[in-house]
């Protein structure tokens, strides 16, 4: 059970507070400066203000019915008299609030026990699925929420007009959240592991990026940013110095003010510890940080900014004694710990390019420099970039193209003319799609698509293939497609093939959240032949007893390795057909292979925006000629 108190800092005391025994609150949120608590023994929701009085007391089964208020996220208007319900699978709850609880000095006790308010609620489907309220912006009275955008199905981040009652802007977002969105702007990290961020802007409609490894809150203010690192955690050792670095950032960039709180040499398991969230009161321009001991003793930092320092030693609550349960002194502020610029950059490939000297799965080379001598790859780069912006894809190449990507080793092409044959053959594969095709294959969190013309590709790998003339990956975001330029006569099935790849995680993404979409391992094994099962390996797949049993229904027994490369294989013949006049065979009216591939031509119509398609598209004219 939770109980609930108002600290005032600048007296040290307490000023209001609400005892768990009454209250029976088993979760709560925060909206505003507004408490809701939710008492599941009670079956309640009770909104106090900020002196944590009692404003209204809702019975929940009147409410959202049987729903599990435990799925829902809210947020209140600024008025106060409408709360927003917004269920995780995209159910929108608009409750209208009234009869307010009356306060009497010698009534306290029914007004806790006994009175409850009225409402009335509407019930609307959310554009989003999977989704939260993940912070408020009360100065235009909106609410952030992230999701998957069932117009897109890409994860996004969506602002929430409260009196127009519907989204009214959205920005590419992340299949995992961990942020902040306050005020007019949302910060969440992109990449854990290379600790990329990105900050939205809201009111200006800009999405900027930035680096900040090992940083642990990011949290934007006053169209600032404060950034926390905890530095000295070590699973190995038994005894260590941990640290907690806060740093204010400018919205350029620049260093405003800094501190670091050491809480000394410890054994592991027994430090002291700092609360999630640090809160930011924008009146006093100060940052509140919250340490608890092991004994869960509180102890609250006040870090006051000021803009002409990098060095502001934070104020503490005055305190009759400063000592902790352990004995020890709370002055551990230090003010050593050197702190510099972070760099903004406008879009997440100039972040990238910025650390393009890291080597293993990075795959962004892109500086344009001396060292990678790009005056002699002018004319096909030139070429590359008209059809990167005819298709919407990157093209890499040359020196461009890194030594590893992912698991293999891969060899440059430094052939010009090598170059622009395969962009040849490329931009002949690109013009058969609708030109918004590419454009559709950003879903979930991807970016877009990076393709790169190399030379040989190779891999050590168990269970890989060794030299493939191709492969398909996700990293960095994109969509990656690697290509040995020295098989650009077979381009039109091989590239098509690697499609096909990108093709299904589409369709496996938006069938998770439109169950009405034909797309299914279970729809397509219908169309296999009974008792045949896929190998699940590429390990010796030449000598496959299912394609020997049923060579019909697959195109070669590399297509009976997993279900995903039976339609690639499938698929690139089938663009092979249409851009070759080859392959007929595999299509003809009596065969297995047409039937899989009408169903896997209806998947593609569903699970794209093809409303302005021609009624045949390329890859469906070997099954309707």
């Amino acid at each position: 059970m939770y109980s609930f108190d108002v600290y005032n800092p600048w007296k040290n005391d307490i000023d209001y507070s609400l005892d768990a025994q009454n209250l029976l609150c088993t979760k709560y949120e925060l909206s505003d400066n507004h408490l809701l608590c939710f008492s599941q023994k009670k079956k309640t929701l009770s909104i106090y203000d900020d002196k944590l009085s009692l404003l209204y007391r809702l019975k929940l089964k009147e409410v959202i019915g049987s729903e599990d208020y435990d799925s829902f996220t809210y947020s209140l208007n600024l008025a106060k008299d409408t709360l927003y319900a917004l269920n995780k699978d995209g159910t929108l709850y608009t409750i209208k609030l009234s009869n307010k609880i009356k306060h009497h000095t010698f009534l306290s006790f029914l007004e806790q026990k006994e009175s409850f308010s009225k409402a009335t609620f509407k019930k609307s489907n959310f554009t989003f699925k999977d989704c939260y309220i993940i912070g408020e912006n009360n100065n235009d009275d909106t609410f952030y929420v992230r999701g998957v955008n069932l117009q897109n199905y890409c994860y996004s981040y969506g602002v929430f007009d409260k009196k127009k009652e519907a989204i009214k802007n959205s920005f590419f977002g992340t299949a995992y959240y961990k942020g902040d969105a306050t005020e007019e702007h949302i910060v969440t990290q992109i990449d854990y592991n290379r600790g990329y961020w990105k900050l939205i802007n809201a009111k200006k409609n800009k999405t900027s990026f930035f680096r900040a490894q090992d940083c642990v809150n990011a949290t934007p203010y006053d169209n600032n940013l404060m950034l926390r690192k905890d530095i000295g955690y070590d699973k190995s050792v038994k005894r260590q110095n941990i640290t907690s670095v806060f740093t204010a950032y400018s919205s350029t960039g620049k260093v405003l003010s800094s501190i670091q709180i050491d809480f000394g040499n410890a054994q592991k398991g027994e430090e002291n510890y700092l609360s999630k969230d640090q809160i930011y009161l924008k009146h006093c321009s100060c940052f509140f940080i919250l340490k608890y001991d092991l004994k869960g003793n509180p102890f609250l930092y006040i870090w006051k900014l000021n803009e002409s320092t990098n060095k502001t030693k934070p104020e503490k609550p005055h305190n009759n004694d400063d000592s902790q349960q352990d004995g020890t002194k709370n002055n551990n502020v230090q003010n050593n710990y050197t702190t510099s610029d972070i760099s903004i950059f406008d879009n997440l490939l100039a972040l990238q390019n910025s650390a393009s000297n890291e080597t293993g799965i990075i795959i962004d080379n892109m500086k344009n420099d001396n060292s990678q001598k790009m005056d002699s790859y002018k004319s096909v780069r030139e070429y590359a970039d008209s059809l990167e912006k005819t298709y919407g894809v990157k093209i890499y190449l040359g020196p461009q193209v890194p030594k590893k990507i992912d698991v293999f080793n891969v060899k440059q092409n430094l052939d010009t003319d090598e170059i622009k044959e395969s962009l040849d053959t490329l931009n002949k594969i690109l013009s058969a799609y609708p030109t918004d095709f590419f454009k559709q294959l950003r879903f979930s969190d991807i970016y877009g698509i990076r393709i790169y013309i190399a030379s040989t590709i190779s891999s050590r790998n168990n269970g890989m293939i060794s030299d493939p003339s191709g492969f398909v990956n996700t990293i960095d975001s994109y969509l990656v497609m690697v290509l040995d330029s020295s098989y650009s006569w077979d381009w039109p099935y091989t590239v098509n093939h690697e499609f096909s790849h990108m093709i299904d995680r589409k369709l496996e993404f938006e069938t998770s959240y439109n169950h009405k979409l034909s797309y299914s391992e279970d729809n397509w094994n219908k169309n296999n032949p009974a008792g045949f099962e896929y190998l699940q390996t590429y390990d010796n797949y030449s000598n496959s007893k299912g394609y020997s049993k049923f060579p019909k229904y697959f195109i070669d027994s590399y297509g009976t390795t997993f279900a995903t490369e039976d339609r690639a294989e499938i698929f690139g013949n089938a663009m092979s057909y249409y851009l070759n006049g080859d392959n007929k065979r595999f299509f003809l009216p009596d065969s297995p292979i047409r039937n899989k591939h009408a169903y896997y031509c209806k998947c593609i119509r569903e699970g794209f925006n093809s409303s302005k398609w021609d009624s045949i598209m390329p890859w469906e004219r070997c099954i309707n000629e």
